[in-house]
């Protein structure tokens, strides 16, 4: 039986060294600003995607053997995966190879879905962000989160949970007074 660990990688292996061609259609840069608010689901609408057990889990769907890793424990792989963000990088290969343990699949899959879906809040919420401090003639950078997922194959495979920017220097009073009197609100790490 593999350990977990080297089913961890064994699966990021497969997943990240695949066919170009299989990589197209996650790219966000194509998308307006329309499509994003047009698209955009609500708050609520995540908790009916969490909700939904029907998600890729047809019970007359076919799985894939993996030979010596039907053994392997998936949900440990899993939760490996997510203690360092990286469980959502294999979704795209999954979709297609789909896992032996059905209910691990379509946990798996579900997650994946809530995380895309908060992926283009968060873009929405850093378009906002970013047009609220051009407005204001406050120049800023993008770092971290979504700048860094750019890098990725499927940028929404990228774990982000904040939008996190760099302001000039003598620009930061100004933006700081900005955010906070508009929808912003300030968190002490």
């Amino acid at each position: 039986h593999m350990i977990t660990r080297e089913a961890v990688f064994w699966l990021l292996k497969k997943s990240l060294v695949s066919d170009p061609a299989d990589q197209a259609g996650d790219s966000f840069s194509s998308l307006s600003a329309a499509d994003l608010k047009a698209n955009i689901p609500e708050n609520d609408q995540v908790g009916q995607i969490q909700n939904n057990h029907n998600i890729y889990s047809d019970p007359s769907a076919e799985t894939t053997s993996y030979g010596e890793l039907d053994t392997v424990d998936w949900s440990a792989v899993y939760d490996l995966m997510k203690v360092h963000t990286i469980e959502f990088l294999p979704h795209e290969w999954l979709k297609t190879h789909p896992l032996p343990d059905r209910n691990v699949y379509a946990s798996w899959m579900k997650s994946y879905m809530v995380q895309k879906v908060r992926w283009i809040q968060l873009l929405k919420a850093q378009g906002e962000l970013l047009a609220l401090l051009k407005e204001h003639n406050i120049p800023c950078v993008i770092i971290k989160g979504t700048a860094a997922a750019m890098a990725y194959v499927h940028p929404s495979c990228r774990a982000i949970g904040d939008v996190d920017f760099l302001v000039k220097r003598c620009d930061y009073q100004k933006a700081a007074e900005l955010l906070r009197s508009d929808k912003y609100e300030e968190l002490s790490e």
